[in-house]
């Protein structure tokens, strides 16, 4: 049984023994459910727990608190994880959870090439789409978030039946295999988050003005979180402030 005398994560009293005890349940999870590099057992509260943390609760359909109390869903979750070591995140284990996506909108960088105008990412079950200009990134939501912590970033979280992040997923990984060369008008991170909302049936260019209209392809960032926010599907804004 995992047990903590006190809250762990964000804005919890993060007693070191307490820590420890959710870096080594936080690791297992990860290596089965996210991958990407394990949690270190340090006693110290990191970026990467706190991510972790809101990566269950959201798979969980909780509020995103980024934090563990002693009695939790979440915690519970992650001791039946520890006991069966082969747990599925199916609809018979958690009966409440949401389908969700996240499209993350961080702020322009001048010295980076088509990100002048802001950068857009999509967030798909823990793992982040990134159509960069020298190729097109695939990681995980915590490791993408901390490479972008140099600036601020809005998450906009949009509800989705299964089948349709299924149809999402199933054309983001489409694209990254094509390895189809950057092109600012037509395949840039704006333009393929775009185009596979719409997918859905979830508008994310402005149908007013298009940059060029035969091809009615071309988006900025700043128009996505513009039109997306809009969207009756939005469930919440996170924030992601800069902190270096």
């Amino acid at each position: 049984m995992i047990r903590i005398t006190a809250s762990v994560g964000r804005g919890g009293l993060n007693r070191a023994s307490d820590v420890r005890v959710v870096q080594r349940a936080l690791s297992l999870y990860k290596r089965r459910y996210i991958r990407g590099r394990e949690i270190s057992e340090t006693g110290q509260i990191s970026f990467d727990v706190v991510e972790t943390i809101k990566h269950l609760q959201r798979r969980l359909g909780e509020d995103e608190s980024g934090r563990l109390e002693p009695v939790s869903p979440a915690l519970r979750a992650l001791d039946q994880i520890k006991r069966t070591a082969g747990i599925s995140f199916g609809a018979n284990t958690f009966a409440g959870a949401r389908n969700t996506v996240e499209i993350l909108v961080s702020d322009g960088r001048f010295v980076s090439m088509g990100s002048q105008w802001g950068h857009v990412a999509i967030d798909v079950g823990g793992t982040v789409y990134s159509r960069g200009h020298a190729d097109y990134y695939v990681m995980p939501r915590a490791t993408y978030l901390e490479r972008n912590s140099f600036r601020e970033t809005v998450g906009l979280v949009l509800e989705m039946s299964a089948k349709e992040v299924a149809v999402i997923a199933s054309e983001l990984r489409r694209r990254v295999a094509l390895k189809t060369p950057y092109d600012l008008v037509g395949n840039s991170c704006s333009t393929n988050v775009a185009d596979v909302l719409e997918k859905v049936g979830v508008l994310a260019h402005d149908p007013r003005y298009q940059w060029d209209a035969s091809r009615r392809t071309a988006v900025s960032p700043k128009e996505i979180l513009i039109i997306v926010s809009r969207s009756s599907r939005l469930q919440r804004r996170n924030i992601y402030p800069k902190q270096r």
